[in-house]
């Protein structure tokens, strides 16, 4: 099986007759509908043309947002289906676009069809809905797993020596605040590949000890992490105690600095904070 990103006109003609196809002929979709300010070459959407021993068999479009892709349109001619090649594109662009840094799927899919995806490991996160006259629900998938502990665990211990004390050159890593935190650490299938902690504290979630291991680093895993521990706090404010430079990364999360410039050992560090 092929699966290519349609980037010329030729290849942009025998994709949208495959669409035209399934989603106007065979399931009675208006045309002004199928058809939308996403569907263009060069535009904020990827588009994939599916083949199969050369021959044309499938479609899919995929927006992109931040740290997250949503499937759209994605269909198989009617005699390529019920043999698999559903579930190997579903894999195809998991593997695709997580070695790109995102690491959630969303898609809208046609009610009757929700079971196949269930079974590709997608979740439901809505209720039914009507769209173009076609009952749907929205599904999600993460690529990325996590555990959370109440107890310092062996794989985070792993990973915040590795970075804070050999890689960085701290010497009190491991303090009191690690009996009595949530911990959080970042699987990519079997292998830990980042970590957190969070607490309270007069009023507020204080969040750090964030470290990804080296082979992970420029692909939006820190993000990741960061917007999901934000995720499991309850409402009010979170602050971190951020490496100076490290400050624009936090500013892009949407955290702002205040006070003054301390030092943790050698390194200078900046309080910063965002609503939650």
């Amino acid at each position: 099986m092929e699966i290519i990103k349609v980037k010329e006109n030729s290849l942009w003609n025998r994709y949208r007759q495959i669409r035209q196809e399934v989603f106007v002929q065979e399931l009675n979709v208006s045309s002004q509908i199928e058809t939308d300010e996403n569907d263009c070459l060069n535009g904020v959407c990827d588009h994939f043309l599916i083949r199969i021993d050369g021959h044309d068999m499938g479609a899919v479009r995929i927006k992109k947002e931040k740290m997250k892709i949503i499937i759209q349109r994605f269909c198989l001619l009617k005699q390529y289906r019920h043999h698999g090649y559903g579930r190997d594109v579903l894999a195809y662009l998991e593997t695709f676009y997580k070695n790109q840094g995102y690491y959630r799927i969303v898609l809208d899919s046609k009610y009757h069809v929700w079971h196949f995806y269930e079974k590709c490991g997608y979740c439901k996160i809505s209720d039914v809905f009507m769209d173009a006259n076609v009952e749907h629900v929205k599904m999600q998938k993460e690529l990325l797993s996590y555990n959370k502990y109440d107890v310092l665990p062996d794989d985070a211990v792993v990973i915040r020596t590795e970075i804070f004390v050999k890689e960085q050159g701290f010497q009190d890593e491991f303090d009191q605040r690690d009996h009595h935190c949530i911990h959080l650490v970042f699987y990519d299938g079997p292998m830990a590949i980042g970590t957190c902690r969070y607490f309270q504290e007069n009023g507020h979630f204080v969040l750090g000890r964030i470290a990804v291991i080296s082979s992970y680093r420029n692909r939006n895993v820190g993000s990741y992490i960061v917007e999901k521990a934000c995720s499991l706090m309850a409402s009010g404010e979170v602050v971190l105690h951020a490496q100076l430079q490290a400050k624009p990364f936090y500013e892009k999360l949407g955290f702002a600095s205040y006070g003054d410039i301390e030092y943790e050992e050698h390194c200078p560090h900046i309080w910063m904070k965002r609503q939650l």
